[in-house]
C-alpha cells in the first residue's frame, strides 16, 4: 500500500532529496552505533558514560566528514550568536 501511495502521489509532492547526505548521515550513525555495541560496554555507569560520549560525537563526526553545507553552518552561528545571552560589562 506505502509502494502505491508513493507512485501515486510523487508527482503531486515532487521532493528532491539529496541521496548523498541522507547516505552519509546513515553511514555516520550507523558506524558509531555499531561502534558502541560492539566495542562499549554495556552495563553499569561506565556503560552510561561511554554509550552518551559515543551518542554526543555524531555532531563532531559530521562536522568531521564534512557533511554541513557552508550555508548551514552559517545560519547555525548566528542561531546561536542570537541564543547567547548578552554579556554584562
Amino acid at each position: 500500500m506505502l509502494t502505491l501511495m508513493y507512485l501515486l502521489t510523487r508527482s503531486l509532492f515532487a521532493v528532491a532529496f539529496q541521496w548523498g547526505r541522507l547516505g552519509l548521515l546513515v553511514a555516520v550513525i550507523g558506524g558509531v552505533t555499531a561502534g558502541g555495541e560492539l566495542l562499549l560496554p554495556d552495563s553499569g555507569v561506565v556503560g552510561l558514560l561511554s554509550r552518551t560520549v559515543a551518542l554526543a560525537a555524531i555532531p563532531a563526526v559530521l562536522v568531521l566528514v564534512r557533511f554541513f553545507e557552508p550555508e548551514e553552518v552559517v545560519r547555525l552561528r548566528a542561531l546561536v550568536a542570537r541564543l547567547r545571552p548578552a554579556r554584562v560589562a
